[in-house]
Order: structure tokens, then sequence, then C-alpha cells
């Protein structure tokens, strides 16, 4: 449910008005951070799209739309993340601005360790 709007997004803003193959990556690693002399080990989730990256998507969005499961998954996460001393959890960034070659949007979620729970479950097949 975290990641749902941001995924939908990607899909509706960036790749539905692109004119090339869409690409969608929706990853997840643990990656351990160090917060003054403590080190935590977060949930990095990770949704990168080839679309039109965030400036184009400004272009087409419509006056006055608030996209409201990004608003309050990003401000449940801050919260969160307050509460427990943590920065800010959601990073949103052109890529275009970090590889100037490259087109679309990276979203990055990071999780503190008392947001999510490791299983020693295997995954079911389907």
């Amino acid at each position: 449910m975290i990641i749902q709007p941001f995924v939908e997004n990607a899909i509706w803003h960036g790749l539905m008005p692109s004119d090339k193959k869409g690409i969608l990556i929706v990853s997840f690693e643990l990656e351990d951070v160090k917060i003054g002399n403590d080190s935590h080990t977060f949930l990095m989730i990770r949704i990168i799209d080839n679309g039109i990256g965030l400036k184009e998507a400004q272009k087409n969005k419509k006056q006055g739309h608030i996209s409201k499961g990004i608003k309050i998954i990003h401000e449940r996460l801050d919260i969160l993340s307050q509460e427990r001393g943590f920065s800010t959890p959601v990073y949103i960034k052109d890529v275009k601005k970090l590889r100037s070659s490259s087109e679309g949007t990276e979203v990055i979620l990071s999780l503190p360790p008392d947001l999510y729970k490791i299983t020693n479950e295997k995954p079911v097949k389907p």
C-alpha cells in the first residue's frame, strides 16, 4: 500500500505520455545508514521509470490537482520518521538532473527498522 500511489503516478504521468517503450523498476533492499554514532538498517524502496520526467509531467498536470495518495503516504512517513529522529523518508528526483542523457523519475522511500519486518518465510511460487 505504501508504494501503490508512486507506482501509479509513474505509469499515468511518466510512462503513458511518453512515446518510447516504458520501463518501470521497483526494487527493495536493506541498507545500513549511520546516524550520529548509531547504525540502522533501513528498507530502501526505489521506484524508477524512464518516462517523461518531473518537469515535463508538471506541464501536463491539471490545474489545482493534488495527488492525495502520495501526499498522505508522504505525510505519514514524515511523521513516523520524525518521531524516531530520522530524516525525510521520501525523495523524488528527476533522473535528467542526475544523468543528462536519461529521462524519467526516481522515487526513494526509506523505512526505518521498526516500520518493516523481515520474515524467514519462503516466497510463494505462482
